[in-house]
């Protein structure tokens, strides 16, 4: 069968999202480095351990169930992928000779993907509650 994520017990829930929680925390500091070849290892490293967080969230609920965890991994996902396309178009503009354009955009897109994956996330537990 599998353990339900309940709202009385919501330990489970916590402990099962810590790993995507470190994940979207590594693909973010990812954006402070200026080596795209470690910025893109940590950020495809993010993707592995979300990808193994939502088989473990998978496991631990019926089929077909559905549950928080799910939700915050699919934008954990999100964050993770955003951070993957700024990279890359971080480094086009590096290649152009634009290194302080393509700084300044990783300086900006921590704070938004940041804020926002903490604001949505908390409205989803809270919701769920």
């Amino acid at each position: 069968t599998g353990i339900l994520l309940s709202r009385e017990d919501n330990t489970v829930l916590f402990v099962s999202l810590i790993g995507m929680f470190i994940a979207v925390l590594a693909a973010l500091s990812s954006l402070f480095i200026m080596s795209f070849q470690g910025r893109f290892s940590m950020e495809g490293a993010s993707m592995f351990v979300l990808i193994t967080n939502m088989v473990l969230i998978t496991n631990m609920v019926p089929t077909g169930v559905i549950t928080v965890g799910h939700y915050v991994a699919s934008l954990a996902f999100f964050v993770v992928a955003m951070c993957l396309v700024e990279s890359a178009i971080s480094i086009h503009y590096h290649n152009q000779g634009e290194k302080d354009l393509a700084r300044r955009l990783d300086m900006v897109t921590v704070p938004i993907l940041a804020v926002g994956f903490i604001v949505i996330v908390t409205a989803m537990i809270l919701a769920a509650w």
